[in-house]
């Protein structure tokens, strides 16, 4: 036999071996396109947070409007503490545009817990009640009124 043939059965294992190292491949690639999609879709699916070092408005289906530091986003209730809701001014029907847009302008909040009952100054709201919610500016109307109030 001439040295640069091989015997037939030491190359018969070749082709094999190469297939079974290409399904390994094939097989550890899927589970990598796997795990990045899930780890894809579980960060943007992630709800986004209240930020710490800012206030938050909360609005819910009935109209009502709470600010405040919003504690959770997940569960059956949303905490929202340092809670404030707004004041509605009355108007008389005969109000001028300058009195209007004064009102329009102004932001007249009040500290949840100041209420005659003595509520604490903290709001549980049920999830499903709460059309949006948004982080608030610092520079906000709403923001610069409850550090105001809060001095």
């Amino acid at each position: 036999m001439d040295s640069k043939q091989q015997h037939p059965a030491a190359t018969a294992g070749r082709p094999k071996r190469r297939k079974e190292r290409d399904q390994l491949f094939i097989a550890i690639g899927g589970v990598v396109i796997v795990l990045v999609g899930l780890v894809t879709w579980l960060w943007m699916s992630a709800p986004e947070r209240p930020l710490a070092d800012r206030y938050q408005a909360v609005f819910l289906d009935n109209g009502q409007a709470f600010f405040g530091k919003l504690k959770n986003v997940t569960g059956e209730y949303l905490v929202i503490e340092e809670a404030y809701r707004a004041q509605a001014q009355d108007l008389p029907s005969d109000a001028t545009d300058e009195q209007k847009e004064a009102v329009a302008n102004n932001v007249s909040l009040i500290k949840v817990g100041k209420e005659v009952y003595g509520p604490e100054n903290a709001v549980r709201v049920r999830a499903e009640q709460v059309v949006y919610w948004q982080n608030l500016t610092p520079d906000s109307k709403v923001s610069k009124a409850i550090e105001d109030n809060d001095e």
